[in-house]
């Protein structure tokens, strides 16, 4: 009977730490809703293992059915995945790590050097470690910020990219992404790096004035949904009320023809042109295709510019969007909207908007 009770009070140990079946089954139910092409049927679990050296974390063996879009009979798969309590590390790489309490940078490197093995279009050239941030929530991790420089190889062509890259460290362990079970959000989005002096330039400033009450950065796409229903009334807000925002407007693409797009507006700007990033928000620019030619087109139908590639590529251009794309790795953005007030994150956008609600109350 003892031996009973101690096995009992064991597995009761663990379930406090891992997530539960009910949390991974609504996870992946939850994933499938947001992809059309699949419909989710259901989960089993089919072993739980506890992952021997890091506390409370188990190995999660199951078998998922979903069934295609135009198919009547499920497909099965199997899975494995690693769980802790309230998140889900989808891979881990085992460290050999002696007694070191964290991965050691040069660890983190020869990892690096591991995984990148398997892209034959990529050479990782150096990996070092820029910043750690303790993970508070699941003790004796850490998220790491590691700037990767590459020769990406492009058909015949081979250049130079430089990369801010986060991975998770434990003691023995480490894992390219960690989710949060209820939400679906990579704990990714909510590592930002450190809001410098040098990231309020004035020259991109594009709307309020530099000594209001709220510094407000903006990492934002126009071609991006959520962004078109944030930035209009953020840069609307801080017009009408220059001494309450500030906004500094930082071009994050994510669409592939958005580069072309933001160095049009940016060309602009510098051409003595007034809010043409507001103007794009503002704007339908209606483009539905993945060529640069068509999208600088229907930018210069829309406002009435007649730029040619080589204007948006000029040295001045280029300096600009280059300062934005050296930003985004240095604050660790890795989507958009992405806003700091007074060099702090708003993950959730929530501060902003109360911010702008309470000042169109007024």
């Amino acid at each position: 009977m003892k031996k009973v009770l101690v096995a009992w009070l064991a597995l009761l140990s663990c379930a406090a730490f891992a997530a539960t079946n009910k949390e991974i089954e609504g996870f992946f139910s939850r994933s499938f809703e947001r992809n059309p092409n699949f419909t989710f049927d259901k989960l089993r679990v089919i072993k739980r293992e506890e992952v021997k050296g890091l506390k409370g974390w188990e190995t999660l063996d199951l078998n998922l059915s979903f069934t295609p879009k135009g198919l009547s009979a499920p497909t099965y798969q199997a899975a494995r995945l690693f769980t802790h309590k309230g998140f889900i590390a989808p891979e881990m790489l085992a460290i050999d790590n002696d007694a070191h309490k964290t991965v050691s940078d040069t660890k983190l490197e020869e990892t690096a050097r591991v995984v990148m093995q398997n892209s034959p279009n990529v050479a990782l050239k150096k990996a070092r470690v820029i910043k750690r941030y303790p993970l508070n929530e699941i003790e004796g991790w850490e998220a790491v910020a590691m700037q990767w420089d590459v020769d990406l190889k492009q058909g015949a062509q081979t250049r130079e990219v430089s990369d801010v890259v986060v991975w998770f460290a434990g003691k023995s362990r480490v894992a390219p992404d960690i989710i949060r079970v209820n939400s679906g959000d990579s704990l990714k989005s909510e590592i930002k790096g450190d809001v410098k002096a040098e990231h309020y330039r004035a020259d991109h400033l594009i709307a309020g004035n530099a000594n209001a009450t709220h510094k407000v950065i903006a990492f934002s796409d126009p071609l991006c949904p959520a962004c078109r229903q944030t930035i209009p009334a953020l840069l609307k807000a801080a017009s009408e009320n220059p001494d309450k925002i500030a906004v500094y407007y930082y071009a994050m693409p994510t669409h592939g023809v958005s580069p072309t797009l933001m160095k049009a507006a940016i060309a602009s700007r510098l051409a003595g042109v007034k809010n043409p990033e507001r103007a794009m928000y503002e704007t339908d620019l209606a483009v539905k295709t993945g060529d640069d030619l068509e999208a600088l087109k229907i930018f210069n139908e829309t406002f009435k510019t007649k730029y040619e590639l080589k204007d948006i590529n000029a040295p001045a251009v280029l300096e600009h969007y280059n300062a934005d794309q050296k930003a985004a790795s240095e604050l660790l953005i890795n989507s958009t909207p992405s806003i700091f007030i007074n060099g702090k994150f708003d993950p959730k956008r929530q501060e902003i908007a109360n911010i702008v609600d309470s000042l169109n109350k007024k």
